[in-house]
């Protein structure tokens, strides 16, 4: 009687890994603790029921009814706790069954080339690829793979229908009419599929690759549009606010003498209308000069109010000229960029300050903004990195603005800080 117990052992390890492997990439709509509790379960029943099959029937029986005693049930159990229920599920899960399936393919034909007969081969090789192949996904696919899905809505259904297609195509090719080691001659052929399967894939992937960035490409080009409009408008009402003041300042003698007649024939009514008239116009283009540069006063004018309202301390400590080497508009990007992330951390932080230093340093200015932070933060490319959505512009726009002005940038958290510093 042959010794099957190697293989045997190998199957039910690949059941495991490919369970595994699709929590891990799938995004279920319950909790983690949740989901495993729901699903453990059902595959391990479901696993017993196969080996049971696999002792009684032999691995060709197996082979044959494996879409039905496990692939169409674990649809369905992930796809009731799925929380995207359309082509990005099926993707997942046809791309978590194709990978599986290609693994138990490619050592079936090693341990048939190696011809020892106690499938050693078979198991050891499995023992070692499925925990690099889910070290491999947790570590380097798992995270770009959310993202694919969380931004790209549509374009999946067509990736599913390719990758069930395949999925069909290497099961029919390695099962029927009998399991494939009964049937060298297919083997070219098998072999075929088992190699144009990875280039689909990696082709699919590409794709999505591609989606993304100019998914980015635009939202960056949408956000920085909005942000010089926005900065424009600060600079633009900054300057009408400083005419104004010159205007009443130039017009407060004709009030002083208005004011004055009222007062000299005791119309203390008037008097006082025309003194609150005075107050407010003096309150509505109420203008703190930080520094001779319009631009870095109309955006610190509209933070600080904006700090006050929140309860945030603004400290502010800034020796600049008039005249700068970069556009007023690029500057009052940069800074608003930098001063909105800062907001954004200290809101939820006990320490509510935001530190902000600048100063000429020869042809150069040197920026500093310093506030506190909760948490952790993890950087991408010397850049911090948020999955919030809607997040995450701000700071690529600072670094494309100082790269295109030749200038030099650093984000690092340090001793509970969060510190931007750039040189332009």
């Amino acid at each position: 009687m042959e010794n099957t117990f190697f293989r045997d052992l190998s199957i039910l390890w690949s059941l495991v890994f490919c369970v595994v492997m699709f929590i891990s990439l799938y995004e279920s709509k319950y909790s983690p603790k949740k989901t495993t509790a729901i699903s453990i379960p059902v595959i391990i029943v479901l696993s017993i029921l196969n080996m049971a099959i696999l002792l009684i029937c032999g691995v060709e029986k197996t082979a044959q009814l494996i879409a039905v005693t496990m692939v169409i049930p674990t649809l369905v159990l992930f796809y009731i706790l799925a929380k995207n229920r359309d082509g990005r599920f099926f993707f997942t899960f046809c791309l978590v069954d194709t990978m599986v399936y290609w693994v138990l393919i490619l050592t079936n034909l090693l341990d048939d080339v190696a011809g020892l007969g106690n499938y050693i081969v078979m198991f050891i090789s499995r023992l070692i690829i499925f925990p690099i192949l889910l070290f491999t996904m947790y570590k380097y696919i798992r995270k770009p793979y959310h993202e694919f899905q969380r931004k790209i809505k549509k374009g999946w259904g067509i990736f599913s229908v390719m990758s069930a297609l395949f999925y069909i195509l290497l099961l029919v090719a390695t099962s029927y009419p009998t399991v494939m080691m009964k049937r060298h001659d297919d083997y070219p052929v098998i072999i075929l599929i088992t190699i144009l399967i990875p280039i689909m894939y990696i082709t699919v992937f590409k794709i999505l690759y591609s989606q993304i960035k100019l998914f980015e490409i635009e939202s960056e080009k949408q956000n920085l549009g909005m942000q010089v409009k926005i900065a424009h408008e600060r600079i633009s009402s900054s300057a009408e606010n400083e005419t104004n003041i010159k205007t009443l300042r130039h017009n407060m003698k004709h009030h002083m003498i208005v004011l004055n007649g009222y007062l000299e024939n005791h119309d203390i009514e008037n008097a006082q209308r025309e003194l609150s008239k005075i107050t407010e116009q003096i309150e509505q283009n109420s203008y703190h000069k930080y520094c001779s540069n319009v631009a870095i006063n109309s955006v610190l004018s509209h933070y600080n109010k904006v700090m006050i309202e929140k309860g945030i301390l603004f400290e502010i400590d800034i020796k600049l000229p008039e005249i700068i080497s970069i556009s007023d508009i690029d500057l009052a990007v940069v800074i608003s960029n930098a001063l909105d992330n800062a907001l954004n951390a200290v809101e939820n932080c006990q320490n509510k300050i935001i530190m902000l230093k600048a100063f000429r340093k020869e042809d150069k200015i040197c920026f500093e903004i310093k506030n506190p932070f909760e948490g952790n933060i993890e950087f991408s490319d010397d850049l911090p990195i948020t999955t919030k959505d809607g997040h995450g512009y701000g700071t690529k726009s600072i670094a494309t603005i100082i790269k295109n002005n030749n200038g030099l940038y650093s984000f690092v958290a340090e001793n509970g800080y969060f510190v931007f510093r750039c040189m332009i």
